[in-house]
């Protein structure tokens, strides 16, 4: 719960550490917002949401208040953000895989939207907001599978959509992995042309 214990664990790590307690307390997982937001670490997520405010305040104009005890790294909480937000999106995808479960789906394609804002956006919230182009295109991969994995079978259009947004671009940062996800994401909807989805039994 301080900057200082979280330069100690890998960004990616903590990601796997929300998995894994998903894992464990199973039951508590929901498809909502306000749960991912409690995955987040209080120290990250106000250092997240000042260095937003901050970056909007200077877009429009105005001067922020200087910022007073500011001494964590900037970039370790964009890293830290996104793989814990990509790893609750997963949680919910696992838990929910297969049920076509429309609040998860909801809460699942917001972030997927605001992920690929933040891909694509270039003012300077969303510079501010993203960490390095490979995470940003890591977690979005994932977060777009948990959704694939929500609507499994369905061949819901809104996903299918979405997805072929994502996949659309190709430039010299975009890797075959990140083509890959998207793919295995779209077959995910059409799985077994739309007669089959993913168990939830062991």
């Amino acid at each position: 719960q301080t900057h200082f214990t979280l330069e100690f664990v890998r960004p990616d790590y903590l990601g796997l550490r929300v998995v894994a307690r998903s894992l464990i307390l199973w039951d508590e997982v929901e498809p909502t917002q306000e749960w991912i937001d409690t995955q987040i670490p209080n120290v990250i997520h106000s250092a997240y949401r000042s260095m937003r405010t901050i970056a909007k305040k200077t877009m429009e104009g105005r001067t922020p208040a200087k910022m007073r005890g500011v001494d964590y790294d900037r970039r370790a909480v964009r890293q830290i953000y996104a793989n814990i937000v990509a790893g609750a999106c997963f949680s919910i995808g696992l838990h929910f895989a297969g049920t076509g479960d429309e609040r998860a789906k909801k809460v699942l394609f917001d972030c997927v939207v605001q992920m690929h804002k933040l891909r694509e956006g270039s003012d300077a919230v969303s510079v501010v907001s993203k960490p390095e182009f490979p995470i940003l295109e890591t977690c979005l991969g994932l977060i777009a599978l948990s959704l694939g994995m929500v609507m499994a079978g369905t061949g819901d259009l809104d996903a299918l959509r979405l997805f072929k947004t994502l996949r659309w671009r190709h430039d010299k940062e975009i890797v075959y992995g990140t083509h890959m996800v998207f793919g295995v994401a779209i077959g995910l909807l059409f799985l077994g042309g739309g007669t089959m989805t993913l168990g939830r039994e062991p």
